[in-house]
């Protein structure tokens, strides 16, 4: 976040608030793996998977809508 100058306030609070979001979806995780006491690797590759999955409802569930931005034209 320095390299990027990101370091007011409202920046850190949000990465803070990102970082507690990510912990919680990790201790999901690893209660559905069955082991709700620890967080490791696998934990974080499920974490990853699930973050992966919901990329990709959010982008199709928001294609008619998509912002005039991302729109590549030829």
């Amino acid at each position: 976040m320095a390299v990027t100058d990101r370091l007011t306030p409202p920046d850190l609070a949000f990465a803070a608030a990102n970082i507690r979001a990510f912990v919680q979806l990790m201790k999901r995780e690893a209660a559905a793996l069955g082991h709700p006491t620890r967080l490791y690797e696998e934990t974080l590759e499920a974490t990853h998977r699930r973050l992966e999955q919901q990329g990709l409802l959010t982008a199709v569930t928001l294609w008619p809508f998509w912002p005039h931005q991302f729109i590549v034209s030829k």
